[in-house]
């Protein structure tokens, strides 16, 4: 630019040929469509121009498009060293060159030109953006007015429950619930109809000839109704006991808490010195206390203080504890006398049994450092409890049960065994008078030890027998298979028109347990004297067979018939493959009876012998 023009030279028009070529050779652009036509060169024209006017351009070079390719630049592989690259690529699908556009030259220099490069538009889905939601608006409104309807029942029968609790507080107490009998006879006697008086008086003596008037006996350890009246007061911790290096449980905000934790356990299994007046406290506390896991822990405490144990869990402590719990007194009094009765009225209606099954979890626990006066009181007590029908309907007691009675027998001493099951069994023989009831407790023992067998079967021998005697003696001692076939012809054992088909069928399971394997003798001993105990076996199965065979069951409305049969020809199968030395020889249905020999058999085998004895002739040679 010249430094002394004028300033209004600036802002003159350039001339397009000037402006176009200069632009191209600034930019060095190189547009594809166009290379060709710039590339050759112009034909010359017939006519000379004129030396003094100049040149005009002979082409006008094209605009360039706004996809055009700049040459070097990095995002192209331009630089390619292949051969090939300049020809065609034969495989390329067809494509329309774009219509070059001209730029737009009379544009406003002052306004920003667009961008040489477009960018890559998103190409949106032809279909319609469909939201999906979790729950529509029909579900919810189905839903709500589901959970409405519902709570709205629960409402209702709310209010029929108070209202029927309430008619109930205001009714009079109603009488005990009626038996089937009564109540078939009372249905049957509302019947409305002459005409159907005769076929009512028929059903009445049919309900009278079946067994819908008679019931099992039962009886029951635990009062029908826990009353606190006859449950003591709860003792206070003694403060004054916990010195020393208990004295951490003198603070009652963090007794339980100790408790709990098991800290006094461990340090009793270290120590052996809590105090006498701390461990009279926790045995009464297992009656009273409410947490399952706090009486756990006093059962588990007890369990290691042993000197303390043996001092003081005698046969009154035992007492207290069943007597907190409901027991009543005829059922912890060795001198009372037990007897079922027919109930009325289903027993213990919700009644909470943990604090018994904590009980018997202690008895488990101290088995070891009781005194052989207080196993035996114990085992008697268990013996009572069992009668109950409490132990065989719940599984949870019926194993606790069976684990302390299976440690307190394991418990007591050798050289004093036959003392403590004649004195067990002594007392429950003056106790309980009934079959049944000995059944019920002999049913719960468990068998899983030698001795807890042995027991069962003293126990079993009493009863059947009928002799307290028996029970302080091994059952091999005393077993005599003459002898029970002896007591099978006993009046206990005749069926008559006033027997107890129950009791009967309870006295047959408690001889299958008295005879258990039968002391039978050895194979080696002499032949005759296992001949003459399968002899006797055999004879026992005839005098059992008698007696089942006169029980008529009458179909099914005998209900305690038909169990007594049962009963009876079960152990009568049972005993020959039990008791008996080998089983009974086999007999095919053309075999006479040894009673019934033929009698011409002798004189068909002397025969047969004189036959084979005789010389026959020999055969001459031809």
């Amino acid at each position: 630019m010249a430094k002394n023009g004028n300033l209004l030279s600036f802002f003159k028009r350039v001339p397009k040929h000037s402006q176009s070529s200069q632009g191209s050779h600034d930019l060095g652009l190189q547009d594809p469509s166009s290379q060709a036509s710039v590339s050759i060169p112009a034909q010359p024209s017939s006519t000379p121009p004129l030396p003094s006017s100049p040149l005009p351009e002979q082409d006008e070079k094209s605009p360039r498009r706004i996809d055009a390719v700049i040459k070097g630049s990095d995002d192209e592989d331009d630089d390619s060293l292949s051969s090939d690259d300049d020809l065609p690529n034969l495989f390329a699908k067809p494509r329309t060159n774009a219509v070059p556009v001209r730029a737009n030259r009379e544009s406003n220099p002052c306004v920003t030109p667009k961008a040489k490069r477009t960018a890559i538009s998103f190409h949106s889905s032809p279909l319609a953006f469909m939201p999906k939601h979790k729950f529509d608006m029909k579900a919810l409104l189905n839903h709500a007015k589901t959970h409405d309807a519902a709570e709205a029942s629960a409402q209702r029968m709310s209010n029929i429950l108070s209202d029927r609790d309430a008619a109930a507080e205001s009714a009079p107490a109603a009488k005990p619930a009626a038996t089937l009998y009564e109540t078939m006879m009372d249905v049957l006697s509302d019947a409305e109809g002459e005409d159907n008086e005769a076929e009512r008086d028929k059903l009445l003596r049919a309900v009278k000839r079946t067994e819908a008037s008679v019931d099992r006996k039962h009886w029951r350890f635990f009062d029908q109704e826990l009353s606190d009246s006859c449950v003591p007061a709860r003792a206070p911790f003694p403060k004054d006991a916990a010195r020393g290096g208990w004295r951490f449980l003198a603070d009652p905000k963090t007794r339980q808490h100790v408790f709990g934790d098991g800290l006094t356990y461990t340090i009793q299994t270290r120590r052996r010195d809590l105090p006498d007046e701390i461990v009279l406290w926790v045995l009464d506390e297992i009656s009273y206390e409410k947490s399952e896991s706090l009486r756990q822990e006093y059962c588990r405490l007890l369990g290691v203080c042993t000197q303390q144990v043996y001092k003081f869990f005698d046969g009154d402590r035992l007492d207290r504890l069943f007597r907190e719990l409901g027991a009543r007194e005829e059922a912890l009094d060795s001198a009372a006398k037990i007897s079922g009765v027919i109930e009325q009225t289903p027993p213990y209606s919700e009644r909470n049994w943990s604090m018994l099954q904590s009980v018997l979890v202690l008895l488990s626990r101290t088995s070891n450092a009781m005194t052989l006066t207080s196993l035996t009181h114990a085992v008697s007590i268990l013996l009572r409890l069992g009668i109950d029908t409490v132990v065989t309907e719940n599984i949870a007691i019926r194993k606790d049960f069976s684990e302390a009675t299976e440690k307190l027998v394991l418990a007591v001493p050798i050289k004093s065994w036959d003392k403590f099951c004649g004195e067990v069994c002594l007392s429950f023989y003056f106790a309980v008078n009934e079959a049944s009831l000995w059944w019920h407790a002999l049913a719960v023992l468990p068998a899983g030890r030698p001795r807890l067998v042995e027991l069962r079967r003293r126990l079993a021998l009493v009863c059947f027998f009928n002799d307290p005697g028996r029970g302080s003696q091994h059952p091999d001692d005393n077993l005599d298979i003459p002898a029970v076939s002896d007591r099978l012809e006993d009046d206990e054992f005749v069926v008559a028109r006033k027997t107890d088909y129950y009791e009967l069928a309870a006295r047959a399971s408690i001889l299958g347990i008295a005879l258990g394997d039968g002391c039978a003798p050895a194979p080696s001993d002499d032949p005759r004297v296992v001949a003459q105990f399968d002899e006797e076996v055999d004879r026992l199965c005839k005098k059992i067979k008698r007696v089942w065979s006169a029980i008529d069951t009458g179909g099914a409305a005998y209900v305690s018939r038909l169990e007594a049969r049962t009963a009876w020809q079960t152990l009568e199968h049972q005993l020959p493959h039990v008791v008996r030395t080998r089983p009974p020889p086999k007999t095919g249905i053309l075999d006479l009876p040894k009673d019934r020999e033929d009698p011409f058999q002798p004189r068909q085998r002397k025969f047969m012998t004189k036959f084979f004895k005789k010389d026959l002739p020999v055969a001459q040679p031809v």
